[in-house]
């Protein structure tokens, strides 16, 4: 139909009563499909949070691969809104990134058990962490695996002002991300002394849960930081050694490189974060927010707050990749939908996603739009020249197409 106005054109022999455009003539009549387009969606809803296959989850319903295919064909075009993240002040906040391929970057913001909001992007860059900050509100604890990007866009998005020190926003990295890093440098199994003990100490990083072991940890580095610091200085003079026994990556340097530099790169992990009050901010939040009622150094407060992003990416991230995984062979297009049907669904006021669907008709308003602007690109041009797009080749004879004979030239 051409989107003209109708006027009534009698009934059909059901006493249904008949339309007919004033402009093209078309005759028809409104049938109502609600209800019809409730149940297809509900299915497709269904088939996009679960792990089958297409053509398992028609079998499982008594229906055609292609069947259901042709149902959910509009429901792919209904827009999506995303949230904007309602946590309050004292709720953990985790941010992390993950990687579909190699242009798809799905940047996630949640809270222990739900999602606060997201945004798609092609790298973890600070652009993209700012885009999503901003959507949320601003929170006691951050964590994050440490990337450069998200520690800038905290600091720009959520600037702490020293006059009011009860409203700060805080930063906690994760201490797995931590222990791994640290683990890149000094091995499984270190050879010698000073990574053993930094080796120890991430791993002891991990187990601690109150203010007193995050302050044995604290004291236990800095007895093992003066123990090694000369071993950690130790140079080694280009001048000093053979060209063949100098280290290709070290080649460049002028005149020295530090002997032992993995190992002082593992130890400057732990002392940087230390020094930046990042490993055990998930306590002293904590003990912020349970509130003191004695000032003995010798009180216990276990921490209510996670030290680590497990929440986001074993409950979020994990789930989601197994979901795209199973439905591997939709377009990519098609895939950031899937996702965020599947985030959507997980957000604290999620909505009714029905009701979502039924203000876009179930797709069937873009669908109409689709096929619109189709049709205009498809019209030939008033002037005279070729379609600029077209859906099939031109049957009328064109001089300048034949069958070619001899060597392509």
């Amino acid at each position: 139909m051409c989107q003209s106005p109708t006027k009534k054109n009698g009934s059909t022999s059901k006493n249904r009563q008949r339309w007919r455009c004033k402009h093209c003539g078309h005759s028809f009549t409104q049938t109502n499909t609600a209800h019809t387009q409730l149940v297809r969606f509900t299915l497709f809803l269904s088939w996009v949070q679960s792990t089958q296959s297409l053509a398992d989850f028609a079998r499982h319903h008594q229906l055609s691969r292609r069947t259901l295919q042709r149902w959910f064909e509009p429901f792919w075009l209904i827009p999506i809104p995303t949230p904007t993240g309602d946590n309050n002040y004292d709720e953990q906040v985790f941010i992390d990134a993950t990687y579909f391929n190699k242009q798809q970057c799905l940047l996630i913001a949640s809270t222990t058990n739900k999602v606060l909001t997201w945004h798609w992007s092609h790298s973890e860059n600070t652009r993209a962490y700012q885009h999503l900050l901003h959507r949320i509100q601003r929170p006691r604890l951050i964590t994050t695996d440490g990337c450069n990007a998200a520690l800038s866009a905290i600091n720009d998005v959520f600037p702490n002002d020293p006059a009011t020190p009860q409203a700060h926003t805080h930063i906690q990295r994760c201490l797995i991300h931590i222990k791994r890093n640290v683990q890149r440098y000094v091995t499984t199994r270190p050879q010698s002394n000073c990574g053993k003990a930094l080796r120890a100490l991430s791993l002891k990083l991990l187990k601690v849960t109150n203010n007193q072991q995050a302050a044995q940890w604290v004291t236990l580095f800095h007895q093992v930081s003066n123990q090694y610091r000369d071993w950690l200085d130790e140079k080694t003079y280009i001048d000093s050694c053979p060209k063949v026994l100098i280290p290709n990556n070290k080649r460049k340097n002028k005149h020295y490189w530090y002997t032992h530099d993995r190992a002082r790169s593992a130890h400057r992990i732990l002392m940087e974060q230390t020094r930046r009050n990042h490993l055990f901010a998930f306590i002293e939040q904590s003990i912020a927010v349970i509130g003191t009622d004695t000032d003995s150094p010798n009180t216990i407060y276990e921490a209510i707050y996670q030290s680590s992003t497990n929440s986001l990416e074993g409950g979020i991230n994990s789930p989601l990749k197994a979901l795209l995984h199973a439905h591997r062979g939709l377009p990519a297009e098609r895939q950031r939908k899937l996702c965020e049907w599947w985030l959507l669904s997980r957000t604290k006021k999620p909505g009714d996603l029905i009701e979502i669907a039924r203000q876009h008709d179930f797709g069937t308003n873009q669908l109409a739009k689709v096929k619109t602007a189709t049709e205009a690109l498809t019209d030939s041009n008033p002037t005279g020249a070729p379609a600029e797009y077209d859906t099939g080749i031109d049957t009328g004879y064109t001089h300048s197409i034949g069958i070619r004979k001899g060597q392509p030239r």
